[in-house]
């Protein structure tokens, strides 16, 4: 396409629209730059209001499906190898939006093994491409395990994650940390009344293996929350059975 005349129809940062006319004949390779963009932004582009037709990045420029991105000038360069006649270019600003990526569990302290689900959404953009995580403390990258399904978690772990679009938008990673503690902890009673007592008062000390919070109860009683010492007064008459 030899250039022959060209006419400006929209000259803004987020939005350039143009028409370009040639008088040669058959196809041929133009080299297009275009400045005063947005820098490192994805712009779709369009000719004859098809998104990406005939067109090619160029010096740098990566386009891909007509969405192509600006360098750090704010600048994109294409090739477009269209043929003789009138043609429209259209370069409007797209998503540039990161997609969010959610867990369906929290961070926290469980006692049994959990079972993460990641979901991403990319609300109106061009949706969602990839999840990728960590399990083993490092930072996430591209070159990170991409999410496939429900991530196992049995011991104490940090997960990080994050998602990308299909533009390449890329949201900064997320962290979560789950505590799993599956062992009970072994309680010991340390003093008590003596076995037979005339005293209508009771203490008992105790102590668990690690921290932990305690439940009592005396007799038929419920358990309620209790610390060490627990001390029992206006016992009646009679044999009495302490729980902890």
């Amino acid at each position: 396409m030899d250039i022959a005349s060209l006419t400006w129809s929209n000259t803004g940062n987020h939005h350039k629209a143009w028409t370009e006319s040639s008088s040669t004949l058959g196809s041929v390779t133009t080299l297009h730059t275009i400045g005063d963009l947005d820098a490192n932004k994805n712009y779709n582009v369009s000719v004859d209001s098809t998104l990406g037709q005939d067109i090619t990045g160029a010096n740098g420029t990566i386009c891909n499906s007509g969405i192509c991105k600006s360098n750090s000038q704010g600048k994109i360069s294409f090739n477009y190898s269209g043929g003789y006649s009138t043609h429209t270019f259209d370069i409007v600003e797209g998503d540039n939006t990161a997609p969010t990526t959610t867990a369906d569990i929290d961070t926290g302290l469980f006692n049994s093994t959990q079972n993460i689900t990641l979901t991403c959404s990319d609300g109106s953009g061009v949706g969602c491409d990839e999840t990728y995580y960590t399990i083993n403390g490092n930072d996430p990258t591209t070159s990170s395990t991409p999410y496939s399904g429900s991530i196992n978690i049995s011991s104490t772990t940090t997960l990080k994650f994050f998602s990308t679009d299909l533009n390449g938008n890329a949201e900064t990673f997320q962290t979560k940390t789950y505590t799993i503690d599956i062992t009970s902890p072994n309680t010991t009673i340390d003093t008590t009344p003596n076995a037979n007592t005339n005293s209508t008062s009771a203490n008992f000390t105790f102590h668990a293996s690690e921290a932990a919070t305690f439940q009592c109860k005396l007799d038929t009683g419920s358990f309620s929350s209790c610390t060490t010492p627990k001390n029992y007064t206006s016992l009646a008459e009679g044999a009495h059975t302490f729980y902890v």
